[in-house]
C-alpha cells in the first residue's frame, strides 16, 4: 500500500474486480497474500472519508462484514474516534482478531462458500494488523445492560437526572407534562443539595436511596406554602455547620468556602421550593413510579456521583441488551447527546485556542446499522420523532463540529430522506427486488447511466461485494466503482443458524428393546 514518510495515507477498502466481480489479483493460482500490488486494491484517501455515509444492502450481503473491515481502517489510519450503535451485536468481539490461519490459507474460492467467502486480506501475516491494533486501538468499549457481561464491557449507566423527562410524558395533557417537569426540577435541586450538603446519613444508617429519601420529602410537605418547604429543606440540609463538600468536583465551581455555601444556599432552597409546590399528590406519585420503573431497565443508575471513565477511542453500544423497544431509544438518545454536547464544546475551545497554537481535535464517526429503526422515514410516535431529529441535526450540522454519520440499512426507502441527502459516500451491496433498485436509485439521484449498467447488477450480487459512490471512491461524481471487500480483521459478533445441522433429516432417538 502507498506510504508517505513512513505514514500510512490510505485506507485499503477492497479489490478490484473483472466484469464478473471476481477479484482479479485473486484469478492467479500463485496469487497470495501482501505480494499484490496497489493497482490490485481500492484504496480511499483518508481525507474522503469526512463526509457522512450510507450502506444499502440487504441481509446476508456482508453488510456487517464490510461495515467492520471499514471501521478497522479507520481506526488504523487515522485518530478518529468511533461509535457504533449495534443492534445485532456484531461488533461485541470487536477486539479480538479472527486467527492466523486466515492469512496463510488465503484463496479465492470459486463456488464461494460461506465459510470461505470474504477472508482475502493484503497483509502477508496477521502480526503486522494486530501490532497496530492492539497499540492504537484496543480497548474497545462496549455497553450493555448485562451484568458481568465479561472483559471489555461496561453497563449502561444513564444519570436519571440528566434525562429529558418529556420522555417519559410526550402522549399526556399540558397540564400534567408541566408538573412533570416541575417534579423532575425538584428532584435535581434536590438531589444536588444533597451532594453538596453532604447529608448522606439517612443513607448509611437506614439504606434509603436519594430517590427514596425524596419522595419521603414530597409525602411530608403535601399542601405546604413555599416557605414551609423551604423551612422543611433548611431543616434537612441544614446551614454551613453541618459542613459541605465546597472545592471538590462534586461542588459548583462558585462553592470555594463554607460562606459561599451559605450565600449559594439561600436560592437553591427557594428555587427548589417553588418547583415542589407546582407538583400535585398524583403527578408526584406518578413521577416516582415511573422512576421506579425506568430503574429496572437497567439503563439507569442510582442517583449520585458517577464513578469517572477513561476515555476510549471505540464505543459500542449493545442494543439486543436492552429489551424494552422505548429503553433502547432512550439510550440512543442520551450516547447521542452526549457526542453532540462533546463536540459542540470543544469546538468552543478550538475558537478561543491562540493562532500559534494547533487545532488537535479529531473526527467521531457515528455508526448506525439497521437505521431504519433509528432513523425512520415515519416516526410512530413522539419519542421515535425526537430521535429522529436529533439524527438530522448531526446529519445537517454534525460536519463543523466534526462528527459525522455512518448509516446502514436494508431499505433505504424506510430511511429519514433527510439524512439519505446528507450522505455524499455511499455503499451499495447486493439489494432484492427491481422496487429497491428504483427506490435507491430515487433517493440517491444517481445518473441513469450508473442506474442502468451497474446499479441493476446489485440484484445478483454475491456476498462481500459493493458499489462505491461518492468521494471515496476517488472518481467523478457520477461514477462509481466496484469492489470485492477485503478481508475484515476482527471477530464478528452475533450468531446465524448452523446449516450442518438444521438443513439435514432430524434422527429419531434409539429406544431400548423391552
Amino acid at each position: 500500500m502507498a506510504q508517505k514518510n513512513n505514514r500510512l495515507v490510505d485506507l485499503v477498502l477492497g479489490w478490484t474486480v473483472d466484469d464478473k466481480w471476481v477479484p482479479i489479483y485473486w484469478q492467479s493460482p500463485v496469487a497470495r497474500s501482501g505480494a499484490q500490488k496497489d493497482s490490485d486494491l481500492i484504496l480511499s484517501k483518508t481525507e474522503a472519508i469526512d463526509h457522512h455515509a450510507l450502506v444499502v444492502a440487504q441481509s446476508g450481503s456482508g453488510k456487517s462484514f464490510f461495515l467492520g473491515r471499514l471501521l478497522e481502517e479507520i481506526l488504523l489510519r487515522t485518530k478518529c474516534r468511533v461509535v457504533v450503535f449495534d443492534p445485532n451485536s456484531d461488533f461485541r468481539r470487536f477486539s479480538e482478531e479472527v486467527e492466523p490461519s486466515k492469512w496463510k490459507t488465503a484463496k479465492f474460492d470459486p463456488e464461494e462458500k460461506e465459510k470461505k467467502a470474504g477472508y482475502l486480506p493484503h497483509e502477508t501475516t496477521r502480526a503486522p494488523f494486530t501490532r497496530r491494533w492492539r497499540g492504537l486501538v484496543l480497548p474497545v468499549r462496549v455497553y450493555t445492560t448485562e451484568r458481568g457481561g465479561g472483559s471489555g464491557t461496561t453497563p449502561i449507566q444513564i444519570n436519571w437526572l440528566d434525562f429529558p423527562i418529556d420522555w417519559f410524558s410526550d402522549d399526556t395533557d399540558p397540564a400534567f407534562q408541566s408538573e412533570m417537569r416541575h417534579c423532575h426540577a425538584f428532584m435535581q435541586a434536590f438531589a444536588h443539595l444533597t451532594v453538596v450538603a453532604k447529608t448522606w446519613q439517612w443513607r448509611d444508617e437506614q439504606g434509603r436511596t436519594v430517590m427514596e429519601e425524596a419522595r419521603r420529602f414530597c409525602e411530608k410537605t403535601v399542601d405546604q406554602e413555599r416557605l414551609e418547604v423551604i423551612g422543611a429543606l433548611r431543616e434537612k440540609f441544614g446551614s454551613r455547620s453541618e459542613g459541605c463538600c465546597h472545592g471538590t468536583d462534586q461542588c459548583d465551581d462558585s462553592i470555594r468556602s463554607a460562606e459561599d455555601f451559605d450565600r449559594w444556599l439561600d436560592p437553591t432552597l427557594d428555587s427548589a421550593a417553588r418547583r415542589r409546590v407546582n407538583v400535585s399528590l398524583p403527578v408526584f406519585r406518578a413521577y416516582f413510579s415511573l422512576a421506579e420503573e425506568a430503574k429496572h431497565s437497567g439503563i439507569f443508575s442510582e442517583i449520585g456521583p458517577l464513578p469517572p471513565t477513561s476515555p476510549v477511542r471505540v464505543h459500542v453500544i449493545d442494543l439486543p441488551s436492552i429489551n424494552d423497544r422505548a429503553y433502547r431509544l432512550m439510550a440512543v438518545s442520551k450516547f447521542l447527546n452526549d457526542e453532540w454536547t462533546l463536540a459542540r464544546r470543544k469546538w468552543q475551545e478550538a475558537i478561543n485556542l491562540p493562532p500559534n497554537v494547533s487545532d488537535e481535535r479529531v473526527p467521531t464517526f457515528i455508526v448506525v446499522d439497521e437505521a431504519h429503526h433509528l432513523v425512520p422515514s415515519d416516526p410512530d410516535g413522539r419519542a421515535s420523532k425526537r430521535l429522529r431529529d436529533q439524527f438530522r441535526m448531526v446529519a445537517a450540522e454534525g460536519r463543523k463540529f466534526g462528527l459525522f454519520l455512518i448509516v446502514a440499512s436494508q431499505r433505504p426507502d424506510k430511511l429519514d430522506p433527510m439524512v439519505v441527502s446528507e450522505c455524499e459516500n455511499r455503499a451499495i451491496m447486493r439489494l432484492n427486488s427491481e422496487t429497491v433498485i428504483e427506490e435507491t436509485a430515487k433517493l440517491l439521484g444517481i445518473s441513469n447511466a450508473i442506474k442502468s449498467q451497474l446499479l441493476r447488477a446489485c440484484l445478483s450480487l454475491k456476498r462481500g461485494r459493493a458499489l462505491l459512490c461518492g468521494p471515496w471512491a476517488n472518481t467523478d461524481k457520477d461514477e462509481a466503482v466496484r469492489l470485492y471487500s477485503a478481508m475484515r480483521r476482527t471477530k464478528e459478533g452475533g450468531r446465524n443458524l448452523s446449516e450442518e445441522y438444521w438443513a439435514q433429516p432430524y434422527k429419531m432417538p434409539k429406544t431400548r428393546k423391552p
